[in-house]
Protein backbone atom coordinates (compact mmCIF):
# COMPACT_ATOMS: atom_id res chain seq x y z
CA UNK A 1 0.00 0.00 0.00
CA UNK A 2 1.34 3.61 -0.80
CA UNK A 3 2.08 6.00 1.92
CA UNK A 4 -1.38 8.02 2.80
CA UNK A 5 -2.05 11.38 1.51
CA UNK A 6 -3.34 13.56 4.42
CA UNK A 7 -4.81 17.10 5.01
CA UNK A 8 -4.52 18.88 8.69
CA UNK A 9 -5.68 21.56 9.52
CA UNK A 10 -4.87 22.69 13.21
CA UNK A 11 -5.62 25.83 15.28
CA UNK A 12 -3.64 24.48 17.73
CA UNK A 13 -0.27 22.53 18.18
CA UNK A 14 3.35 22.92 19.08
CA UNK A 15 6.76 21.51 18.66
CA UNK A 16 5.70 17.80 19.06
CA UNK A 17 3.08 17.81 16.61
CA UNK A 18 5.69 19.64 14.13
CA UNK A 19 8.09 16.69 14.87
CA UNK A 20 5.65 14.19 13.89
CA UNK A 21 4.55 15.94 11.12
CA UNK A 22 8.17 16.20 9.89
CA UNK A 23 8.62 12.52 10.33
CA UNK A 24 5.49 11.07 8.44
CA UNK A 25 6.71 13.66 5.81
CA UNK A 26 10.32 11.87 5.98
CA UNK A 27 8.52 8.36 6.17
CA UNK A 28 6.68 8.96 2.54
CA UNK A 29 3.46 10.36 3.81
CA UNK A 30 1.77 13.23 1.57
CA UNK A 31 0.98 15.69 3.84
CA UNK A 32 -0.36 18.86 3.48
CA UNK A 33 -0.95 21.35 6.49
CA UNK A 34 -2.95 24.15 7.46
CA UNK A 35 -2.48 26.33 10.31
CA UNK A 36 -2.99 29.76 11.33
CA UNK A 37 0.98 31.51 10.75
CA UNK A 38 1.56 33.07 14.39
CA UNK A 39 0.65 30.11 15.80
CA UNK A 40 3.64 27.48 17.35
CA UNK A 41 2.57 24.88 15.34
CA UNK A 42 3.57 27.16 12.44
CA UNK A 43 6.51 28.64 14.23
CA UNK A 44 8.06 25.10 14.57
CA UNK A 45 7.18 24.06 10.97
CA UNK A 46 8.90 26.94 9.63
CA UNK A 47 12.14 26.30 11.68
CA UNK A 48 12.73 23.25 10.42
CA UNK A 49 11.60 24.19 6.56
CA UNK A 50 8.24 21.89 6.91
CA UNK A 51 6.12 23.75 4.36
CA UNK A 52 2.32 24.83 5.62
CA UNK A 53 0.09 26.85 4.48
CA UNK A 54 -1.56 29.88 6.54
CA UNK A 55 -4.99 29.52 7.80
CA UNK A 56 -6.59 31.61 9.69
CA UNK A 57 -9.29 30.12 12.07
CA UNK A 58 -11.44 32.66 13.92
CA UNK A 59 -14.70 31.51 15.05
CA UNK A 60 -16.30 27.98 14.94
CA UNK A 61 -18.58 29.02 11.98
CA UNK A 62 -16.47 30.66 9.59
CA UNK A 63 -17.30 30.55 6.30
CA UNK A 64 -13.72 31.25 4.49
CA UNK A 65 -11.91 29.25 6.97
CA UNK A 66 -14.31 26.13 5.70
CA UNK A 67 -14.13 27.13 1.93
CA UNK A 68 -10.28 27.37 2.18
CA UNK A 69 -10.63 23.95 3.58
CA UNK A 70 -12.79 22.52 1.17
CA UNK A 71 -10.46 24.16 -1.32
CA UNK A 72 -7.56 22.12 -0.58
CA UNK A 73 -9.85 18.91 -0.13
CA UNK A 74 -10.36 19.41 -3.78
CA UNK A 75 -6.87 20.07 -4.92
CA UNK A 76 -4.94 18.10 -3.00
CA UNK A 77 -8.10 15.25 -2.59
CA UNK A 78 -6.68 13.50 0.64
CA UNK A 79 -7.57 10.39 1.91
CA UNK A 80 -7.85 11.58 5.18
CA UNK A 81 -8.45 15.14 7.02
CA UNK A 82 -6.37 15.13 10.35
CA UNK A 83 -8.58 18.45 12.16
CA UNK A 84 -6.42 18.91 15.66
CA UNK A 85 -8.46 21.57 17.79
CA UNK A 86 -12.03 22.63 17.98
CA UNK A 87 -11.95 25.54 15.26
CA UNK A 88 -10.51 23.19 13.12
CA UNK A 89 -13.02 20.33 13.75
CA UNK A 90 -15.81 22.42 13.80
CA UNK A 91 -14.86 24.18 10.05
CA UNK A 92 -13.05 20.60 8.90
CA UNK A 93 -16.79 19.29 9.42
CA UNK A 94 -18.29 22.20 7.59
CA UNK A 95 -15.94 22.15 4.50
CA UNK A 96 -16.23 17.90 4.03
CA UNK A 97 -19.98 17.21 3.26
CA UNK A 98 -19.87 14.80 1.21
CA UNK A 99 -16.69 14.28 0.16
CA UNK A 100 -15.07 10.85 0.46
CA UNK A 101 -12.79 11.33 3.14
CA UNK A 102 -11.96 9.83 6.48
CA UNK A 103 -11.51 12.26 9.61
CA UNK A 104 -9.12 11.96 12.08
CA UNK A 105 -9.65 13.76 14.98
CA UNK A 106 -6.29 14.85 16.96
CA UNK A 107 -7.20 16.18 20.68
CA UNK A 108 -3.37 16.39 20.93
CA UNK A 109 -2.28 16.72 25.12
CA UNK A 110 -5.90 17.03 26.49
CA UNK A 111 -6.72 15.19 29.40
CA UNK A 112 -10.38 13.08 30.02
CA UNK A 113 -13.35 14.48 27.30
CA UNK A 114 -14.79 17.64 27.63
CA UNK A 115 -18.63 17.66 26.31
CA UNK A 116 -18.66 21.50 26.50
CA UNK A 117 -15.38 21.49 23.77
CA UNK A 118 -15.99 21.74 20.49
CA UNK A 119 -13.74 18.94 19.32
CA UNK A 120 -14.73 16.56 21.79
CA UNK A 121 -18.73 16.58 21.02
CA UNK A 122 -17.74 16.43 17.61
CA UNK A 123 -16.06 13.40 17.77
CA UNK A 124 -18.29 12.27 20.34
CA UNK A 125 -21.43 12.87 18.52
CA UNK A 126 -20.29 12.97 14.74
CA UNK A 127 -20.35 9.99 12.45
CA UNK A 128 -18.47 11.12 10.13
CA UNK A 129 -15.20 11.25 12.36
CA UNK A 130 -13.57 7.67 12.13
CA UNK A 131 -11.01 8.14 14.36
CA UNK A 132 -10.17 10.17 17.75
CA UNK A 133 -6.56 10.12 19.23
CA UNK A 134 -5.59 10.46 22.46
CA UNK A 135 -2.54 11.27 24.12
CA UNK A 136 -3.22 8.45 26.89
CA UNK A 137 -4.61 4.79 27.26
CA UNK A 138 -6.03 6.37 29.96
CA UNK A 139 -7.66 9.43 28.09
CA UNK A 140 -9.00 6.52 25.42
CA UNK A 141 -10.62 4.30 28.81
CA UNK A 142 -12.70 7.77 29.43
CA UNK A 143 -14.12 7.86 26.06
CA UNK A 144 -14.86 4.67 26.35
CA UNK A 145 -16.62 4.65 29.48
CA UNK A 146 -18.59 7.79 28.80
CA UNK A 147 -21.86 7.97 28.05
CA UNK A 148 -24.90 9.92 26.82
CA UNK A 149 -28.18 8.67 27.08
CA UNK A 150 -27.96 5.25 24.91
CA UNK A 151 -24.69 6.60 23.04
CA UNK A 152 -21.87 4.20 23.01
CA UNK A 153 -18.19 5.41 21.44
CA UNK A 154 -17.30 2.20 19.95
CA UNK A 155 -14.01 0.95 20.96
CA UNK A 156 -12.59 0.57 17.36
CA UNK A 157 -13.55 4.78 17.19
CA UNK A 158 -10.92 5.64 19.72
CA UNK A 159 -7.11 5.33 19.65
CA UNK A 160 -4.04 6.08 22.13
CA UNK A 161 -0.36 7.27 20.73
CA UNK A 162 2.01 9.26 22.84
CA UNK A 163 3.16 12.69 21.68
CA UNK A 164 6.83 12.35 20.50
CA UNK A 165 9.61 14.26 22.24
CA UNK A 166 13.18 14.57 21.55
CA UNK A 167 15.34 15.27 24.62
CA UNK A 168 18.07 17.07 22.69
CA UNK A 169 15.52 19.70 21.83
CA UNK A 170 15.03 20.83 25.50
CA UNK A 171 18.59 21.24 26.03
CA UNK A 172 19.20 24.65 27.69
CA UNK A 173 20.94 27.03 30.01
CA UNK A 174 19.07 26.75 32.78
CA UNK A 175 17.20 29.39 34.32
CA UNK A 176 18.82 31.76 37.10
CA UNK A 177 16.80 31.46 39.77
CA UNK A 178 18.86 34.18 41.95
CA UNK A 179 17.16 36.51 39.89
CA UNK A 180 13.64 35.91 42.12
CA UNK A 181 15.41 35.67 45.42
CA UNK A 182 16.42 32.00 45.71
CA UNK A 183 19.64 31.40 47.13
CA UNK A 184 21.93 29.31 45.03
CA UNK A 185 21.67 25.91 47.49
CA UNK A 186 18.39 26.12 47.78
CA UNK A 187 16.12 22.78 46.78
CA UNK A 188 14.01 23.99 44.28
CA UNK A 189 10.84 22.61 43.46
CA UNK A 190 9.10 23.57 40.33
CA UNK A 191 5.46 23.00 40.04
CA UNK A 192 3.76 22.39 36.63
CA UNK A 193 0.14 24.04 37.73
CA UNK A 194 -0.66 24.70 34.41
CA UNK A 195 -4.51 24.44 34.34
CA UNK A 196 -5.15 22.57 37.05
CA UNK A 197 -6.20 24.49 40.37
CA UNK A 198 -6.10 20.86 41.77
CA UNK A 199 -1.77 20.80 41.52
CA UNK A 200 -0.98 24.50 42.45
CA UNK A 201 -3.65 24.15 45.81
CA UNK A 202 -2.09 20.73 46.63
CA UNK A 203 1.51 21.82 46.14
CA UNK A 204 0.41 24.92 48.31
CA UNK A 205 -1.22 23.11 51.23
CA UNK A 206 1.53 20.66 51.30
CA UNK A 207 3.84 23.21 53.03
CA UNK A 208 1.40 22.35 55.86
CA UNK A 209 2.98 19.43 56.01
CA UNK A 210 6.55 20.15 55.64
CA UNK A 211 9.06 21.27 58.75
CA UNK A 212 9.16 24.92 58.98
CA UNK A 213 12.36 26.98 57.27
CA UNK A 214 13.26 23.80 55.23
CA UNK A 215 15.35 25.76 52.04
CA UNK A 216 13.18 24.51 49.78
CA UNK A 217 11.68 28.19 47.08
CA UNK A 218 8.89 26.97 44.75
CA UNK A 219 8.25 28.01 41.06
CA UNK A 220 4.83 27.92 39.55
CA UNK A 221 4.17 27.77 36.04
CA UNK A 222 1.06 28.24 34.33
CA UNK A 223 -2.30 29.87 33.70
CA UNK A 224 -3.26 29.40 37.48
CA UNK A 225 -0.53 30.34 39.12
CA UNK A 226 -1.00 34.24 38.74
CA UNK A 227 -2.29 36.42 41.65
CA UNK A 228 -5.66 36.04 43.11
CA UNK A 229 -7.36 32.98 45.23
CA UNK A 230 -3.75 31.13 45.07
CA UNK A 231 -2.10 33.94 46.10
CA UNK A 232 -4.20 34.83 49.34
CA UNK A 233 -3.65 30.86 49.90
CA UNK A 234 0.07 31.22 49.50
CA UNK A 235 -0.34 34.19 52.09
CA UNK A 236 -1.13 31.73 55.06
CA UNK A 237 1.49 29.32 54.83
CA UNK A 238 4.47 29.13 56.73
CA UNK A 239 6.33 29.12 53.27
CA UNK A 240 5.18 32.36 51.99
CA UNK A 241 8.08 33.64 51.55
CA UNK A 242 9.49 30.66 49.11
CA UNK A 243 6.98 30.85 46.13
CA UNK A 244 7.11 32.43 43.01
CA UNK A 245 3.66 32.41 40.96
CA UNK A 246 5.29 32.77 36.87
CA UNK A 247 2.19 32.30 34.97
CA UNK A 248 2.38 31.06 31.47
CA UNK A 249 5.53 30.94 30.53
CA UNK A 250 7.57 29.81 27.28
CA UNK A 251 10.71 28.93 28.59
CA UNK A 252 9.57 25.79 30.62
CA UNK A 253 12.63 23.74 30.17
CA UNK A 254 14.89 26.45 31.31
CA UNK A 255 12.86 27.09 34.55
CA UNK A 256 13.04 22.78 35.31
CA UNK A 257 16.30 22.68 34.30
CA UNK A 258 17.17 25.31 38.01
CA UNK A 259 14.77 22.64 39.35
CA UNK A 260 15.21 19.62 41.62
CA UNK A 261 12.13 17.84 40.99
CA UNK A 262 9.07 18.89 39.01
CA UNK A 263 5.85 18.12 40.15
CA UNK A 264 2.25 17.28 38.68
CA UNK A 265 0.21 16.15 41.04
CA UNK A 266 -3.28 17.30 39.48
CA UNK A 267 -6.05 14.98 38.42
CA UNK A 268 -6.60 13.96 34.22
CA UNK A 269 -4.32 16.72 33.34
CA UNK A 270 -3.63 14.82 30.29
CA UNK A 271 -0.10 15.22 29.16
CA UNK A 272 0.95 18.44 28.65
CA UNK A 273 4.73 18.94 27.14
CA UNK A 274 5.98 20.76 30.09
CA UNK A 275 6.29 17.59 31.93
CA UNK A 276 8.55 15.66 28.91
CA UNK A 277 10.16 19.48 28.60
CA UNK A 278 10.58 18.81 32.65
CA UNK A 279 12.22 14.97 32.84
CA UNK A 280 14.34 15.75 29.30
CA UNK A 281 16.40 18.33 31.62
CA UNK A 282 16.94 15.48 34.24
CA UNK A 283 14.37 16.75 36.72
CA UNK A 284 13.01 14.00 39.10
CA UNK A 285 9.01 14.31 38.16
CA UNK A 286 6.43 14.03 41.08
CA UNK A 287 3.04 13.02 39.02
CA UNK A 288 -0.52 12.13 40.54
CA UNK A 289 -1.93 8.65 39.92
CA UNK A 290 -5.26 8.99 37.73
CA UNK A 291 -3.66 10.94 35.06
CA UNK A 292 -2.12 10.25 31.70
CA UNK A 293 1.27 11.29 33.37
CA UNK A 294 1.11 8.50 35.25
CA UNK A 295 1.86 6.32 32.12
CA UNK A 296 4.91 7.83 31.39
CA UNK A 297 5.97 8.28 34.65
CA UNK A 298 7.82 4.72 36.31
CA UNK A 299 7.12 5.02 39.98
CA UNK A 300 10.64 4.45 41.91
CA UNK A 301 12.09 3.84 38.53
CA UNK A 302 12.22 7.11 36.41
CA UNK A 303 9.93 9.79 39.17
CA UNK A 304 7.53 9.21 41.67
CA UNK A 305 3.64 8.22 41.61
CA UNK A 306 1.35 9.46 44.34
CA UNK A 307 -2.21 9.70 44.90
CA UNK A 308 -3.03 12.62 42.91
CA UNK A 309 -4.31 16.39 44.62
CA UNK A 310 -3.10 14.65 48.15
CA UNK A 311 -1.20 17.69 49.92
CA UNK A 312 0.39 14.83 52.67
CA UNK A 313 1.96 12.90 49.68
CA UNK A 314 3.07 16.36 47.91
CA UNK A 315 4.87 17.05 50.90
CA UNK A 316 5.85 13.52 51.31
CA UNK A 317 7.52 13.41 47.95
CA UNK A 318 9.14 16.61 48.15
CA UNK A 319 10.61 15.86 51.49
CA UNK A 320 11.76 12.54 50.36
CA UNK A 321 14.21 13.85 47.90
CA UNK A 322 14.78 16.78 49.79
CA UNK A 323 16.35 14.27 52.16
CA UNK A 324 18.20 11.98 49.93
CA UNK A 325 19.64 14.13 46.81
CA UNK A 326 20.96 10.86 45.41
CA UNK A 327 18.08 9.24 44.83
CA UNK A 328 16.43 12.30 43.22
CA UNK A 329 19.46 12.52 40.66
CA UNK A 330 18.93 9.06 39.55
CA UNK A 331 15.50 9.65 39.04
CA UNK A 332 16.22 12.82 37.04
CA UNK A 333 18.20 11.03 34.91
CA UNK A 334 16.33 7.87 34.63
CA UNK A 335 13.44 10.57 33.59
CA UNK A 336 15.73 11.84 30.88
CA UNK A 337 16.58 8.27 29.39
CA UNK A 338 12.84 7.21 29.97
CA UNK A 339 11.84 10.26 27.63
CA UNK A 340 14.78 9.32 25.12
CA UNK A 341 13.51 5.42 25.13
CA UNK A 342 9.59 5.33 25.20
CA UNK A 343 8.55 8.90 23.71
CA UNK A 344 10.15 9.24 20.53
CA UNK A 345 9.26 11.17 17.72
CA UNK A 346 9.70 8.48 15.45
CA UNK A 347 7.32 6.08 17.61
CA UNK A 348 4.56 8.79 17.21
CA UNK A 349 4.88 8.84 13.94
CA UNK A 350 4.70 5.42 13.23
CA UNK A 351 1.80 4.54 15.13
CA UNK A 352 -0.06 7.72 13.28
CA UNK A 353 0.67 5.96 9.96
CA UNK A 354 -0.34 2.48 11.31
CA UNK A 355 -4.35 4.62 12.05
CA UNK A 356 -3.95 6.24 8.49
CA UNK A 357 -3.47 2.58 7.17
CA UNK A 358 -6.13 0.98 9.18
CA UNK A 359 -8.44 3.61 7.95
CA UNK A 360 -7.43 3.19 4.19
CA UNK A 361 -7.73 -0.47 4.69
CA UNK A 362 -11.21 -0.57 5.74
CA UNK A 363 -14.28 -2.33 3.88
CA UNK A 364 -14.91 0.85 1.98
CA UNK A 365 -11.37 2.01 1.40
CA UNK A 366 -12.08 5.11 3.27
Amino acid sequence: MSEPTVLIVADEGGRPQAGTIRALRRAGARVRVLTPSGGLLAHWLGEWDVPFEPLQLRRPRDAAAAETIRWHLDELRPRILQVSGPLAASNGLRAVQRRPVAIVADRGGAGKPDIMNRLDRASILSSRISRIVCCAESVRRSFLNLRLGTLKIPPRKVVAIHPGHDVHWYDCVPFDAAVLGVPRDAFVVSCLTLGSEVCLRSVIRACDHLPPDLPIYFLAIGAVAAAGPNARLIERSSYRDRFQLLGERSDVARIAAASDISVMAGADEGLPDALFESMATETAPVVGDSGAAAEVVEHERSGLVIPAGEPRAVAAAILRLFNDRETCRRLGAAARRRVASGFAVSGAADATLAVYRDLLSGPSGV
